[in-house]
């Protein structure tokens, strides 16, 4: 089975004494690596508790999922932008290029595209990255209306991503 996360019996050559050079060297870094992740994971809490350390907020107390309404909307300053790269309903990977952004609005200058869809999966991927031809790069994922992720991004070729 590969990428398993259990741990084989460390093994040692035919005649090879337990105490010679190599031998039970597994069961050390085992040791060594179930005690930095125990730490890892009290310092963790103590920061926790303390509330120096907190969980990124979500929308819905839930993963996005089977019947929710997904909204990717992206924003540049320029009408036709390189592309963009999103999940469709059914967590596929899609992409275009050559993006055109179809809505003006001629008080920011800014050109903006929406694309929702309803969720055909049970866990729903929302990762997004919207490439610009311009300086502006904007990238908005909703989930019935709620905001999940955004990123707005400056300079040439701005990339922003979401998710």
């Amino acid at each position: 089975m590969p990428f398993s996360s259990a741990v084989s019996a460390p093994t040692r050559s035919r005649g090879a004494h337990p105490t010679a050079p190599g031998a039970g060297r597994h069961h050390v870094r085992a040791r060594k690596s179930a005690t930095a992740t125990l730490l890892t994971a009290i310092v963790l809490a103590a920061l926790g508790s303390c509330g120096l350390v907190s969980a990124p907020a979500l929308a819905s107390p839930r993963a996005p999922g089977d019947g929710d309404r997904i909204s990717i909307v992206v924003t540049s300053d320029r009408q036709w932008n390189e592309g963009m790269v999103w999940h469709d309903a059914r967590n596929r990977l899609r992409h275009q290029s050559d993006l055109p952004l179809p809505s003006f609005d001629p008080r920011s200058k800014l050109w903006t595209g929406t694309l929702t869809f309803l969720s055909r999966v049970e866990r729903q991927r929302f990762d997004v990255t919207f490439t610009t031809d311009g300086r502006y790069a904007r990238c908005v994922v909703r989930v019935n209306d709620v905001t999940l992720h955004h990123q707005e991004r400056r300079g040439g070729h701005a990339i922003a991503r979401c998710g």
